[in-house]
């Protein structure tokens, strides 16, 4: 699915939040950061449900999309500690 990540509509896969749909589990994004000292802080966000009255299609593209702007989030505040290894816009979204 696409969704926007840093302002560019992203490929993005949909595959956790397609397993939140079908099972009814929650969704947890997590980041970790490493600190000077070798330890590290762990940052949680409330959990995220599908609303299983709507469709699946829409849920989740919702789901996804809120999914990376946590992650886009996590990213802008520790920069150095992202690393990604395909070319996340190397797909175009259709017309």
């Amino acid at each position: 699915v696409f969704v926007d990540f840093f302002g560019i509509q992203s490929s993005t896969f949909p595959g956790a939040s397609q397993f939140v749909f079908r099972t009814g589990c929650p969704m947890v994004f997590c980041s970790i950061v490493r600190r000077g000292d070798e330890t590290h802080d762990a940052w949680f966000k409330p959990a995220m449900h599908a609303r299983r009255e709507e469709g699946a299609e829409e849920e989740v593209l919702r789901l996804t999309a809120a999914f990376t702007k946590y992650l886009e989030n996590a990213i802008r505040k520790n920069p150095d500690h992202y690393f990604w290894a395909h070319k996340r816009w190397k797909t175009s979204p259709p017309e």
